[in-house]
């Protein structure tokens, strides 16, 4: 793993309304040194942001309170230092023009090696 994520535990907001992905994948990214804080709704994901800064979020396209990409569009402009990666079970995000507003798509498996990747690839980019 990279110094950067060695050094330091970067904070992830993740918003979902299925927790089983998040589950899934949450004692993995936590060996390798992020810290998760798990949401089902947009709504409190933005109260979260209120109340503490995060590196990362994910974010489902798909949630029961708000459009996943209408709060993506949000989190994109109002936190800018923050990398956002949309994190749904259909492809069609990744060719959506509203999805634009996030620095990356990643298609949900079960496997977490891609998420862990793009999340330490924003990570080191941003670290630049």
């Amino acid at each position: 793993m990279s110094s950067f994520l060695a050094t330091s535990h970067p904070a992830v907001l993740w918003v979902d309304g299925d927790e089983r992905y998040p589950r899934l994948h949450q004692a993995r990214l936590e060996e390798k040194g992020f810290q998760i804080i798990y949401t089902r709704q947009g709504h409190q994901a933005l109260e979260r942001l209120d109340q503490q800064e995060f590196d990362i979020a994910v974010v489902d396209a798909k949630l029961a309170d708000i459009d996943g990409l209408d709060l993506v569009g949000q989190m994109a402009s109002a936190h800018r230092n923050m990398a956002i990666i949309i994190y749904t079970a259909s492809p069609f995000y990744e060719i959506n023009f509203r999805s634009w507003a996030a620095d990356a798509v990643v298609t949900k498996s079960k496997n977490s090696g891609e998420l862990l990747r793009k999340m330490t690839s924003l990570l080191q980019q941003r670290a630049r």
